[in-house]
């Protein structure tokens, strides 16, 4: 991880991607979204980076998840 990435929150990631924050919320129940960190066990966070990557890889695979 680069010093200087920024870590985003749920509704910067659902708009990113074009889908409900809702969506994005299934994605980590069960499992099938990009890694996420949770800050103080409460606050969910996302890296660009592993949205990048997570996005990419479903473009290669052309699918979503649901």
């Amino acid at each position: 991880m680069q010093n200087d990435e920024k870590f985003i929150t749920t509704a910067e990631v659902a708009k990113y991607l074009g889908i409900a924050v809702s969506t994005l919320a299934m994605y980590r129940m069960t499992g099938v979204g990009p890694d996420y960190v949770k800050v103080l066990n409460r606050l969910v966070r996302y890296r660009r980076t592993d949205v990048d990557n997570w996005l990419n890889n479903q473009a290669k695979n052309n699918q979503m998840p649901y």
